[in-house]
């Protein structure tokens, strides 16, 4: 499941993977790869419509690389 992002010039570094534990979203990995521009235009879009200021990870790792993190 998808959790969140980081963000790049102008859409997205990483997509933040999560899993659920009952009520709970838990911060799984980053991932990069495999992405073509179309694609991460299309995601972030899609994204964009749903943040929100509020983190809804229950256990985020405190990384200096998703410091950025939107969700």
């Amino acid at each position: 499941m998808i959790g969140g992002y980081t963000r790049w010039l102008r859409n997205f570094d990483a997509l933040l993977a999560v899993r659920c534990e009952g009520r709970k979203l838990i911060y799984v990995a980053s991932l990069r790869n495999g992405f073509v521009p179309q694609v991460r235009d299309r995601v972030f879009t899609r994204l964009n419509a749903h943040e929100s200021d509020r983190c809804p990870f229950a256990i985020y790792p405190n990384r200096k690389r998703d410091a950025g993190a939107r969700v």
